[in-house]
C-alpha cells in the first residue's frame, strides 16, 4: 500500500510523486509552485537543469512568486545564494536560468497543473490513481510482484531499489547529498549504483553464481536489477518452484544491501562464501515457518530438493 501522507508543505505525497512525475505546473500568482521542485518552466524541475545553482540556493523550498516578485511587469529576480555564483559551471547555469525566466511574470490568477498523460486539462485524482498503478511503479513496464513468504521489510526493499529508491551513493550524490567517495561500498572498484551493486559488483555476480549452482539452475547473466527480478521468467520450472526461487532472489539483494552497510558503517568485512550461507539458512527459516507447504528438512533444502515440486 503506497504511503499517502504529506509533506512538510502540506500537499499529499502521492498527488505530488503524479504531478512531478507527469503534469506540468502552469505559473499565475507563483504562490504555490516551488520554484526549484516543481516541473514548471519545462518538463524536468529547475534543480536538475541547474543542480549547481540549486546547491547554492539557501531556501530550497521557495515559492517561485518568492524568486520572481510582482514589481510592476519588471523580470527582477531576486535570489537568496549561499555565496553569488562565482565558478564557470555556476555562471553558465545562471546565464541560461535567466533566459528561461526573461518571459515569466506573474498574474492575479491561482497556481494550476497541467496533466501531461491526457488530452483534457487540469490534474485529477483519477489520472494519479491510473498512474500510481501503471507503468511508473515498474521494472521494464513490469508491475514488481510482491512474495508472499519472505518477510515485509525484504519486500519494501525490493520495491524501493526497484525503483531507485534506496541510498547509493551516486543517488546521494544526485541529491547533493556529500559522500566521501562515490565507489561502490562492497568492491570499490566502480560507481555505486543500483544496477552496479546488485548485478555488475563481483559481490553480486559470486552471489548469483553460487544460487544458480544451489538452486540447480542454468548459469544467469544480468546488467541490471531489472534483469535480476525476471531471470526466473524464461526458464522452464513450476509456478511453485519459480516462487521459492524468487523469493531467494530478493532474499540475496536484501542480504547484499546489509552486507554493503555493515561494511560502510560499521566496517565489517563480508564474503561471497559467507553472504550465500546466510541467504541459505535465511531462507529456510523463513519457508519453513510462513510458506503454506514449507514442511522440510535442512537436508534436502541444502540440496534444493523440495516437497512441493
Amino acid at each position: 500500500m503506497p504511503f499517502t501522507g504529506q509533506l512538510e508543505d502540506g500537499r499529499p505525497f502521492i498527488a505530488t510523486l503524479a504531478l512531478q512525475a507527469h503534469g506540468t505546473g502552469v505559473v499565475g500568482d507563483g504562490k504555490q509552485l516551488k520554484f526549484w521542485i516543481d516541473p514548471w518552466l519545462s518538463t524536468e524541475p529547475l534543480k536538475y537543469k541547474f543542480p549547481s545553482l540549486f546547491c547554492l540556493e539557501q531556501d530550497k523550498r521557495c515559492n517561485v512568486a518568492d524568486r520572481i516578485p510582482d514589481c510592476n511587469g519588471s523580470h527582477a529576480v531576486c535570489w537568496n545564494w549561499k555565496h553569488y555564483p562565482a565558478t564557470e559551471m555556476e555562471i553558465e547555469e545562471l546565464i541560461q536560468c535567466h533566459r528561461l525566466l526573461s518571459n515569466v511574470s506573474l498574474s492575479k490568477q491561482v497556481d494550476r497543473w497541467v496533466w501531461r498523460q491526457e488530452d483534457g486539462d487540469g490534474y485529477s485524482v483519477k489520472d494519479a490513481r491510473n498512474w500510481i498503478k501503471g507503468e511508473v511503479l515498474s521494472v521494464n513496464n513490469s508491475v514488481y510482484q510482491w512474495c508472499k513468504w519472505i518477510p515485509n521489510k525484504c519486500n519494501i526493499f525490493m520495491w524501493r531499489a526497484s525503483l531507485n529508491r534506496i541510498p547509493t551513493k551516486d543517488a546521494l550524490l544526485h541529491r547533493n547529498i556529500y559522500v566521501e567517495n562515490g565507489l561502490c561500498g562492497l568492491c570499490g572498484e566502480v560507481e555505486e549504483s543500483v544496477d552496479h551493486l546488485f548485478s555488475g559488483c563481483r559481490f553480486a555476480s559470486g552471489m548469483w553464481d553460487a544460487i544458480a549452482s544451489w538452486c540447480n539452475i542454468p548459469r544467469f547473466y544480468v546488467f541490471s536489477l531489472s534483469d535480476v527480478l525476471l531471470v526466473l521468467n524464461d526458464l522452464p520450472y513450476t509456478a511453485k518452484k519459480k516462487d521459492i526461487m524468487y523469493g531467494i532472489i530478493i532474499i540475496a539483494c536484501w542480504r547484499i544491501w546489509k552486507a554493503r552497510n555493515d561494511k560502510i558503517f560499521n566496517g565489517s568485512v563480508s564474503s561471497v562464501t559467507l553472504l550465500v550461507a546466510d541467504v541459505k539458512s535465511l531462507a529456510f527459516l523463513w519457508f519453513k515457518c510462513r510458506h503454506k507447504e514449507g514442511c522440510i528438512d535442512w537436508r534436502n533444502w541444502c540440496n534444493f530438493v523440495l516437497p512441493v515440486m
